[in-house]
């Protein structure tokens, strides 16, 4: 096995201000080429950090993901 890392993408909430992306969901609206991920887990719309004050607190997943975007393709 190589030294390849996995990438997680998280559904985005749209208010990363420094994002370049130029087909944000938020500028565009929703269609099928906007970009709706982020790398950025501070921007994940499924997720909060349980102590917001705390800047090296975790992050955690809410329990509001749609069902059929929690669903393994495996």
């Amino acid at each position: 096995m190589g030294d390849s890392k996995t990438r997680v993408h998280y559904l985005c909430d749209g208010e990363k201000e420094e994002c370049r992306k130029r087909n944000c969901y938020k500028t565009i609206g929703n269609c099928e080429t906007a970009c709706k991920h982020t790398k950025d887990i501070r921007h994940a719309k499924n997720f909060q950090k349980m102590l917001p004050h705390i800047p090296q607190a975790d992050f955690w997943e809410k329990e509001t993901a749609p069902k059929e975007l929690t669903q393994s393709q495996d």
